[in-house]
């Protein structure tokens, strides 16, 4: 017979495992652990602050960590944060280190060094990872003039730093999400960029084996960025929603926040996709862009037109990529090119893609991936050099149909 000291024993100690003494879950893994790496170390200091006032809005729960590492726009203000209702409380500062408490935001190395503390000090079931900050796709050089860093240099990649004048490219985040991925043991639950024009099929195949669920807006997002406080609110209710959930609800309170609601109006796009689809979608996509070449041999004005007319996005060489076809397949009525189009988008509608939304008149024909397209031959021949060091650029003929389009073929 067991003794009831052996039952007291045991019962005892799982509890004193699960609960500290003040009654807090210390050890218990939560379901999920948001890690929000936010670089606010350029125009958008306020922002960054606005948005941690939402997250406090909510808090942590036992079943969801939220954790922020913030650096603004003063000097030695690099700060870690565990967000709990009503205040952040500090973990972790960089006073001690010899850049005086200032971190290099537009390092991927800095974001490394984050997710992987986040999940030691935060281990849960599933993590969410989030760069916030600006954007601007996959390119190395945006030339638009939207936003230049203090020292005069363009946008380029995510995540600018003024300080150090530093940033991300699109190969460079591929690299952090590959050793946060690989110390895990396994692709993190969910990547999302809150920043602009990173919803691009460039940067989802890049990052795609170290990541189920991809997020990021076609085109640029309003100074607000994501609903903290609509979207926490709804998670920490309904916990344990599977990652494509998650994103799902991420996605439908980002666009009910600018369509009227509490981020105002303002036109703008968010998509969320599943990663295990994107190699099959590569290959579909490989045999239609092979049947547009076809077709362009007797069709290129059509086609062209195509080009021309299919939805852009505030950096205008940056097209939706399946309005594009759409419309290809629209105007040839060419059974040829209808077949692979129709296999094409079920995998692409159905599979591929969780949710989509566009919200306002200026961006009608959204349709979840933006792809580079440019409109200009100068602009193809000047950026094709670094266009050549992604992944979609080296494994896709979609190069090749850049060249055909702009008659830049030997």
């Amino acid at each position: 017979m067991v003794s009831r000291f052996w039952v007291f024993f045991v019962v005892f100690g799982f509890f004193g495992a699960v609960f500290g003494l003040d009654g807090a879950w210390a050890h218990e893994k939560a379901q999920w652990t948001l890690l929000v790496f936010m670089n606010a170390d350029n125009n958008l200091h306020d922002a960054g602050l606005d948005d941690l006032r939402e997250m406090q809005a909510v808090g942590s729960t036992k079943d969801i960590n939220i954790v922020v590492q913030f650096d603004g726009k003063n000097l030695g203000d690099s700060r870690r944060y565990f967000i709990e209702k009503g205040r952040r409380k500090e973990v972790y500062d960089f006073s001690d280190q010899a850049s005086s408490g200032e971190v290099d935001m537009g390092s991927a190395n800095s974001l490394i060094d984050f997710a992987l503390w986040g999940i030691q000090e935060y281990p849960a079931h599933h993590y969410f990872l989030t760069v916030w900050d600006h954007g601007s796709g996959w390119l190395k050089d945006h030339r638009t003039g939207a936003v230049r860093l203090k020292d005069g240099a363009q946008l380029q990649g995510i995540s600018y730093d003024d300080e150090s004048a530093n940033h991300m490219s699109t190969p460079e985040l591929g690299h952090a999400l590959e050793v946060i991925s690989s110390e895990l043991g396994r692709p993190i639950d969910i990547y999302g960029s809150d920043a602009c024009l990173m919803g691009m099929v460039e940067v989802a195949y890049e990052l795609s084996p170290y990541a189920d669920v991809v997020i990021g807006a076609e085109s640029t997002e309003p100074f607000d960025g994501w609903p903290y406080d609509d979207f926490l609110a709804e998670w920490v209710e309904h916990p344990f929603m599977s990652k494509e959930h998650v994103a799902s609800s991420l996605v439908d309170l980002y666009g009910r926040s600018y369509d009227g609601g509490s981020q105002g109006s303002s036109s703008t796009t968010l998509s969320a996709i599943r990663s295990a689809f994107l190699l099959e979608f590569m290959e579909y996509t490989q045999a239609l862009v092979w049947e547009t070449l076809q077709e362009f041999e007797e069709h290129p004005e059509l086609i062209r037109t195509a080009a021309k007319k299919a939805t852009r996005f505030d950096y205008q060489d940056n097209m939706d990529l399946a309005d594009f076809f759409l419309r290809v397949a629209s105007d040839l009525g060419s059974t040829t090119f209808f077949e692979p189009f129709e296999a094409w988008w079920n995998l692409y509608h159905s599979y591929l893609l969780i949710h989509n939304i566009e919200v306002g008149t200026k961006f009608d024909g959204a349709k979840g991936l933006a792809v580079w397209s440019p409109r200009y031959v100068s602009s193809l021949r000047y950026k094709m050099g670094d266009y050549l060091e992604l992944r979609f650029a080296q494994e896709t003929n979609w190069l090749d149909w850049l060249k055909t389009l702009h008659d830049l073929n030997d």
